[in-house]
């Protein structure tokens, strides 16, 4: 495997664990309260990503914004379709490390393409295969996990394979 994804996915570890640390806290509540973060840029959901679409056409309307928030280092365009529990696991700083390490080690991302979605217990799985400007011999493969909630999808998951 190519050292540049175990590198990446080594990072996508490290921001899971620490957004399983994070929910294991013993921070009295009064103390977390002095110490939230700020509030951050609100962009509305993907226009058209409701209950109509197909999941396939949800998946890549979703996919557009998600790549564009990347690749500009816009977190709330990258995470406009996070589920809430998605955007608390892989916050703004995560995002801010992740995007600055990817065009360091991947570059741009010059193609991508649609391999297919399906569907189990209620989600959805999406795949991609994408070019990056420094990866041109390797494919790199992105999974999105998203499921229906209070009429809309809502991406549970997004990560390099």
């Amino acid at each position: 495997m190519n050292s540049v994804i175990k590198g990446f996915m080594s990072i996508c570890a490290i921001a899971t664990f620490a957004a399983f640390l994070t929910g294991c806290s013993t921070t009295p509540k009064a103390q977390e309260a002095t110490t939230a973060a700020p509030p951050q840029e609100v962009v509305p959901p993907t226009p058209g990503v409701g209950e109509q679409d197909p999941p396939e056409v949800a998946a890549k309307k979703m996919i557009d914004s998600t790549m564009k928030g990347l690749a500009d280092g816009n977190y709330a365009l990258y995470s406009r379709d996070f589920s809430e529990k998605h955007k608390e696991a892989f916050n703004k700083a995560k995002f801010d490390d992740a995007a600055a390490w990817i065009k360091e080690n991947f570059g741009a991302c010059e193609k991508i393409e649609f391999l297919g979605s399906w569907q189990r217990r209620g989600y959805f799985l999406a795949l991609w295969k994408a070019k990056y400007s420094k990866t041109k011999d390797d494919d790199i493969i992105l999974e999105m996990c998203f499921k229906k909630e209070a009429g809309t999808y809502k991406i549970e998951a997004f990560k390099p394979r």
